[in-house]
């Protein structure tokens, strides 16, 4: 069986090119759905408030960079009890960012709060 020519205009739809027949996962749905919806500015401002709230609040007791670099058993327990006091934050915090940006698939990802240790100060001055 011969496969189906494709036609110009579908080999650059990068969806058409990229998903075909493979369904969309609930990640991909929500952000094609919020990437059509815009926000307004007082939701605008209200999330992003809300975003500063949870970060301050969040960043508070998250494990450094070389607390994480070095999983021992004290940094793993550490890290597990962070996540276990501050999980609905996290979750709130992971759903304002990809709300707030919904092109970015990697507005999730709160990585960016975490402090840098003691040994990559150091690491820097040698």
């Amino acid at each position: 069986m011969r496969p189906r020519p494709v036609r110009p205009e579908e080999f650059y739809d990068e969806r058409k090119l990229m998903r075909d027949e493979v369904p969309m996962s609930k990640a991909e749905l929500a952000r094609e759905k919020w990437k059509q919806e815009k926000l307004s500015p007082t939701e605008r401002d209200r999330m992003a408030a809300r975003k500063k709230d949870l970060e301050d609040k969040v960043s508070s007791g998250m494990p450094t960079h070389t607390e994480m670099w070095k999983p021992t058993p004290e940094n793993v327990e550490k890290h597990r009890a962070w996540e276990k006091a501050y999980g609905s934050e996290i979750r709130e915090l992971k759903q304002i960012n990809r709300r707030l940006e919904p092109e970015n698939p990697h507005a999730g990802r709160i990585e960016y709060l975490r402090k840098q240790g003691e040994a990559d100060k150091l690491a820097r001055w040698a």
